[in-house]
């Protein structure tokens, strides 16, 4: 199994008026982001949230709260480990199938947030398991696409991302004749269809790489594709945080293995 470490950050701003930052009383809320992943301890971030007008956008993170998760009556109290990060002990993994409240006091106010590990995808199925790529070519129409299958009966949301199985610095690059661009690993957009394709042009180097297929709440892919809010076009923040900000949502998925040759 893998845990989804760096697939989505965001920067949550406050689509306010400035006059809020001149305002010495208010307290900025907390920035929750947390992802449940089937059978991988419990790990939640929380940072203050970055106002608009604000001269400060260095992350300030929150820590020495009481950060508890609950699950079917029972509750455990994550142990801060600094720099906003709060961890549950490596034997109390999340569920599959489990709802999970979690609930913590900030600024006087209590924060809440509910989530429910999904179920693991099934049918997963890749239509090759390698795929020869020429060195140095740009015409990938050439190279047919891998095809990614999986069961959907219920439309739910599904996300493919691609990493390397090894360290890049051990591995050949396809086009050797220029650094720009590579990359360890790629993702698609969050979709609710049984399939999805992997194009030849979005590998950077030869080698074995893992197709890791995601299955996703709704929250957490509103949240992948309202991310292109920017100081032009802001709308009020996605989120599922009660009194605050943020994301509290769960995760499961499969993965299979494809290698790159020439």
């Amino acid at each position: 199994m893998f845990i989804i470490t760096s697939v989505f950050t965001v920067i949550f701003v406050t689509p306010s008026c400035k006059k809020d930052v001149a305002n010495s009383s208010y307290i900025a809320k907390a920035v929750v982001q947390a992802y449940l992943v089937d059978n991988q301890a419990i790990s939640v971030y929380i940072k203050k949230e970055i106002l608009i007008g604000s001269t400060d956008t260095t992350t300030q993170t929150i820590d020495n709260l009481v950060v508890k998760i609950s699950c079917s009556g029972n509750s455990i109290t994550l142990t801060p480990k600094g720099k906003g990060i709060y961890v549950s002990d490596s034997t109390y993994k999340a569920v599959a199938g489990q709802t999970y409240i979690l609930n913590f006091n900030y600024g006087g106010t209590e924060i809440s947030a509910s989530t429910i590990v999904p179920t693991s995808p099934s049918g997963v199925q890749i239509s090759a398991s390698s795929l020869s790529i020429p060195p140095n070519t740009h015409n990938f129409s050439s190279v047919s696409p891998l095809v990614l299958n999986w069961n959907n009966p219920n439309n739910d949301y599904f996300l493919v991302l691609v990493q390397l199985a090894q360290s890049a610095d051990t591995l050949s690059p396809i086009d050797s004749s220029s650094h720009f661009g590579r990359r360890s690993f790629f993702r698609n957009q969050p979709i609710q269809t049984n399939q999805d394709q992997i194009s030849a042009r979005d590998f950077s180097y030869y080698g074995k790489y893992n197709v890791i297929l995601y299955k996703l709440n709704a929250d957490y892919a509103a949240l992948y594709n309202g991310s292109g809010n920017n100081s032009q076009n802001l709308t009020k923040p996605i989120c599922n945080i009660n009194n605050g900000l943020g994301i509290f949502s769960g995760m499961n998925a499969d993965s299979l293995t494809v290698e790159i040759t020439n």
